[in-house]
């Protein structure tokens, strides 16, 4: 979402008059205001309204970096030649602090227009009510307090006019530091802007965000203490467009919703401590990936979607190994916190396994695991014996790791680095252990002075590139280094020799000349081109080469040597399994569009295609009962069906390209348990279409210009479609039919696309939006929902305090992807939710003290986590009257419907498909349950000490009870029972006896 520009002439700080998101102004005439949770544009900044006008910032052309670096060495030059021969006599305005012409002070709010240090003389008390108190003007602006403070007329609400303490846009080198400010909507907003430094600032009770960042980037926000924000901005937001900030050593305390909250990438969050606040850190789509950026040292608690980053207080290993290390190591466990950490003495796991009540035999467990960035290893060479069940050392994720002077022994696996870049593993020695050092995808590592002996494998390298292993010896193993698919490596000063199978050994994608590199190393027989190995042996044919259609019947590794163009019914027909076809640059082409197969596999298991492309086939990859088998990297060009996968289980798609087939990209016809991932299906009748398949994963996948993207149908469910891109497509994005359509019947939920037909499980949203708007309504409002949407926050999405207030859904799906609450309606009277289909809230509904109508509605609770059945339902109702619960429909592992503490409410036509409870009403009277239906493997119906409610033609069905009552609803008089009702068990309900019940 952009921020409204305002195009009138400066008139000073002022909101113009726009609406989006957090931004929104309530247009004439409207009732309530609305506040979003987070923005709704993934691919647009959001941006609170500016106090002031607002010029849209033109594109500037970059120039390259050599003519920047000149242009700094020349403008310093010049300054230190300004500096030396003018020296400006000095003016004063405290008794520390010399002034410069160019050195300001102030003691009220106003614009700050010119460059220069702008010195805070005295207090300042901003009373405003909207826009900015300073208003930064101009770039190379430095706004110094000195301690003293900011203070805006507050505390303010969720809505606008906001009020800033400071507020820059489209502005650079900004530095606001030694500030205390408090009481505005905001403390300080940057907008558009570079170079920011807010350091060593106090931003205390300001209503929406303590630090606003929004499209800003090479910023740094170090050493301030922010507090006191309750609006689900967060104390500090980093927003959509921001990049290579620094969020370093802040102290974030008592906020009501999010500590830090992430939509940017490219960032070094570190060194932050985040407590009594509900969330510590969330991020939002992208931003949340494992390498979106970088952080290390956070002390926090809750950490949602955020994969780059771990709350050192939370961050301990799921298994025995529950001891976290300290400085001085004395035995096993885990390192939780960056350090320096020092081996004391010998390790013995045994004594170890003993101590935690866990036998290592009987499961994988490291000795010690490494659980942090920054850590230094020291095991001041002592020894680490016996890990029977997994490694000594273990490290995943880990930036900055380094370990040396080890020695392990007698185990199972020496040191394993897993997705670890930049580690030094030094002076190490290790005998007697299966894998003496394992580096799986782990990349720009430096290995010297270790080595490996009488083990299975010395060094296995695996996935790894840039790596550097120098003065290493790995003998007396059955194999020296293993290689596998690692190249760009550098092996020198080394010895790998007399290990019995062979000293070095690269598979089919590490061994060819100029691969890796190896220099002054002694080693005896490998199979790889690029060692200084004395005996260099190939292996009987790694590859089979392949230069016409044929019949692969035998196991084994084979290329295209050509492109190859077919006249027969099928080109390449594998019929034997543990096969690996690659084609390289070559592909397969029909000489007859529309028939023929390119690659037919029938009655197998065990096969990879890599790399191949298919033309005018009728089936480019025909898969027929084939098991754990791959296509990928491939693509298929005007066949008929790309790829036909049928009665198949297990079969992996990934990184293929579809384009222009006559039927479908990739058609799943009765198969299972496959995966179809980051693809790209454009311009086809189906971009893919799965039938009666079930448990596969549609994921990452687009596609530009189908008929309709994907098609479920049929009996298709319990299928995994997330994160998938369809657009510009000619009927639907996404459809479904048959089985595939009901809100339960897929996993998944959140797709970018807004052409839907029947996928009620589906959340499909524009690319270029976010989540769904969240509000606060304070004064009567209707509340229309135009498209599907998400909401990621796990809090309170909707929260309802008005009379006569309306939320419509108009039948579209938001799907939650941390749990929460969808709508809570409370002390009100006339309120209205309809037509919501909602998904993976843990509490979707809630009515409390207040007289709604919740009206077709369909809801899928999001109940993995709960560990009672009351925890959470579909909607739950309490202390209310004269409710109303019409045409509802909720599918939940634990409660349906919880009515407490009511009355005179109606639930009519509805169905509760829950595990455990349909109803629960306790301490309720004078409700009309009327032609409702419970369907559970629990209890239907459960009543406790409610009277005078009335039932008419409902079914309660439980494998417990289909009707269970207790206390006072068990008494013949105690509710009426008007005909017509059925119950599977009647456990106490004395009332409700009869020829069905």
């Amino acid at each position: 979402m952009s921020i409204p520009q305002n195009n009138q002439e400066s008139k000073g700080p002022e909101s113009p008059n726009a609406s989006g998101g957090w931004n929104e102004i309530p247009s004439a005439g409207s009732k309530g205001y609305k506040v979003d949770v987070t923005p709704s544009n993934p691919f647009e900044q959001q941006k609170p309204p500016s106090p002031v006008p607002i010029a849209r910032k033109t594109a500037q052309n970059k120039f390259p970096l050599k003519y920047l670096l000149i242009a700094i060495v020349v403008i310093f030059i010049a300054l230190i030649a300004v500096l030396t021969l003018h020296k400006p006599t000095p003016t004063t305005t405290a008794p520390t602090t010399s002034i410069k012409p160019d050195v300001y002070t102030m003691s009220a709010c106003g614009a700050l227009s010119k460059p220069g240090s702008y010195y805070v003389s005295s207090d300042i008390s901003g009373n405003i009510t909207s826009g900015s108190c300073l208003y930064v003007n101009s770039s190379n602006v430095a706004i110094i307090c000195n301690g003293k403070s900011i203070t805006g007329s507050g505390p303010f609400s969720n809505k606008t006019p906001y009020t800033y303490a400071v507020y820059a846009s489209g502005k650079n080198n900004v530095t606001v530091s030694g500030c205390t400010m408090s009481d505005f909507s905001y403390g300080i907003a940057a907008i558009n802007s570079t170079g920011v430094k807010v350091i060593g600032n106090k931003v205390y009770n300001n209503t929406m965000s303590g630090v606003y960042l929004s499209n800003t980037s090479y910023s740094i926000i170090s050493g301030n203490k922010v507090s006191g924000t309750s609006s689900p901005q967060g104390a500090l937001y980093l927003g959509y467009g921001s990049f290579g900030n620094k969020v370093l050593n802040n102290t974030i305390r008592s906020n009501g919703n999010v500590g830090i909250n992430i939509y940017s990438s490219g960032d070094n969050v570190s060194e932050n401590l985040i407590n009594s606040t509900p969330n510590s850190f969330a991020c939002h789509g992208l931003s949340g990936l494992i390498n979106a950026s970088s952080a290390r040292g956070n002390i926090c608690t809750v950490n949602i979607g955020c994969d780059f980053l771990s709350c050192t207080e939370t961050n301990y290993p799921i298994n025995v190994s529950q001891i976290s290390l300290g400085s001085v190591i004395n035995s096993c466990g885990t390192i939780n916190a960056p350090g320096n950490y020092h081996v004391a003495g010998d390790i013995n796991a045994k004594a170890y396994s003993k101590a935690v009540g866990f036998l290592n035999e009987s499961a994988q467990v490291p000795c010690i695991t490494i659980n942090a960035p920054d850590v230094h290893l020291d095991c001041e060479s002592n020894n680490i014996t016996n890990v029977t069940s997994g490694y000594a050392i273990y490290a995943n994720s880990e930036p900055g790791l380094k370990i040396d002077y080890c020695g392990i022994s007698s185990s199972k696996g020496g040191i394993m680095l897993k997705n670890i870049t930049g580690a030094v593993l030094s002076n190490v020695s290790i005998f007697n252990s299966s894998t003496g050092i394992m580096l799986v995808n782990s990349n720009s590592s430096k290995l010297y002075d270790v080595n490996a002996e009488n083990g299975t494998i010395g060094l296995y390298v695996g996935f790894s590139t840039l790596d550097t292993f120098s003065a290493f010896r790995f003998t007396g193993n059955s194999y020296g280094i293993y290689v596998n698919d690692s190249i760009g490596n550098v092996y020198n000063n080394g010895v790998a020799t007399n290990n019995s199978r062979i000293d070095l050994y690269a598979t089919n994608n590490s061994i060819k000349s100029g691969y890796s590199l190896m220099s002054d190393t002694q080693c005896g027989l490998t199979d790889a081109e690029w060692t200084t190995c004395t005996n260099v042996e190939k292996p009987q044919l790694k590859f089979y080469p392949i230069n016409s259609c044929s019949t692969i019947g035998y196991e084994g590794n084979y290329s295209l040597s050509q492109n190859i163009l077919s006249s027969s019914s099928n080109c390449i027909t594998i019929r034997s399994s543990n096969v690996r076809l690659s084609c390289g640059p070559y592909k397969l082409s029909s000489q007859t569009r529309g028939t023929g197969t390119g690659v037919s596999i029938g009655d197998v298991k065990n096969v990879t295609i890599d790399g191949c492309g298919t033309t005018g086939f009728k089936y480019g990859y025909y898969l027929n009962n084939v098991t754990n088998s791959s296509i990928i990297n491939g693509s298929s060009s005007g066949d008929t069906f790309g790829v036909y996968i049928k009665s198949s289980k297990g079969i992996k798609v990934d990184n293929i390209s579809e384009n222009s087939v006559g039927n479908s990209g990739l058609f799943m016809n009765s198969s299972e348990y496959g995966i179809v991932k980051g693809s790209s299906f454009n311009s086809g009748a189906y971009g893919i279409y799965l039938y009666n398949s079930t448990r596969n994963g549609i994921m990452g996948n687009n596609g530009t210009g189908d008929g309709i993207g994907i098609y479920v149908n049929m009996n298709s469910t319990n299928n995994t479609v997330a994160y998938n891109l369809f657009s510009g497509s000619s009927n639907y994005d996404y459809a479904c039919s048959g089985d595939a359509s009901g809100i339960a019947s897929e996993y998944g939920g959140i797709n970018y696309g807004q052409k839907i037909s029947d996928c009620m499980w589906l959340s499909g949203i524009s690319p270029k939006s976010g989540p769904v708007a969240c509000n606060s309504f304070f004064s009567p409002s209707s509340y229309d929902i135009g498209t599907d949407g998400y909401y990621g926050i796990g809090a309170l999405c909707n929260g309802v305090y008005s009379n006569s207030t309306t939320i419509n859904c108009n039948y579209n799906t938001i799907t939650a992807t941390h749990g929460g609450t969808f709508a809570k309606f409370d002390n009100v009277k006339g309120g209205i939710i309809e037509n919501c289909i909602l998904r993976g809230f843990t509490t979707p509904i809630i009515i409390k003290n207040s007289s709604v109508k919740a009206i077709n509605d369909r809801i899928y609770v999001n109940a993995t986590d709960a560990s009672s059945p009351l925890q959470y339902f579909g909607i739950g109702v309490y202390s209310s009257h004269s409710f109303t619960i019409s045409n509802v429909s909720v599918i939940s592992n634990t409660t349906g419907f919880l009515i407490e503490n009511s009355a005179s409410g109606t639930v009519s036509g509805s169905n509760s498909t829950s595990r455990q409870i349909g109803y629960y009403v306790d301490n309720t009277t004078g409700t009309l349950f009327k032609g409702d239906v419970a369907q559970s493997p629990g209890i239907g119906l459960s009543m406790s000490n409610s009277t005078s409610n009335a039932f008419s033609g409902d079914s309660f069905n439980g494998s417990v009870a289909g009707a269970l009552c207790i206390g006072t609803s068990e008494s013949n008089s105690s509710n009426t029972n008007s005909g017509a009702n059925y119950c599977s068990v009647n456990s106490g309900c004395s009332w409700l006896r009869g020829p069905d019940c």
